[in-house]
């Protein structure tokens, strides 16, 4: 793993078993984000069904946008943001999208389309 993080020149981080599970599933609900702003789907519901029945995520979360929505607009984005500084050569990685910044700021649930919202919720 050292060998690797080397090769790769990426700072050692240390993360606790919780915030590993948001470093990796954040962005995909940021990029859900970004989908439902792009009005690829219909409503957050559709993405929660399907990462359940395609991703495998567990259905007694309720689909991975409802479980986002569980933390809370302002919280995923500050952690993105932090995420961000960790890994700065793969910040655009970590980028909050502008849906997911509406509803921080406006302080609505990702599954209530935000102001000034491009989706057809």
């Amino acid at each position: 793993l050292q060998q690797s993080r080397a090769a790769a020149k990426l700072p050692p981080i240390m993360l606790s078993d919780e915030a590993i599970i948001e470093f990796c599933f954040f962005p995909v609900v940021n990029e859900g984000c970004r989908v439902c702003d792009e009005a690829i789907v219909d409503k957050v519901a559709d993405l929660d069904i399907a990462t359940v029945l395609s991703m495998g995520f567990p259905a007694y979360r309720g689909g991975l946008m409802h479980w986002g929505d569980t933390y809370g607009a302002q919280y995923l984005v500050k952690r993105l943001n932090q995420f961000a500084q960790m890994v700065p050569q793969h910040a655009g990685f970590f980028k909050p999208c502008d849906y997911l910044l509406r509803c921080a700021r406006a302080g609505t649930s990702l599954a209530s389309p935000p102001p000034a919202s491009k989706a057809k919720l």
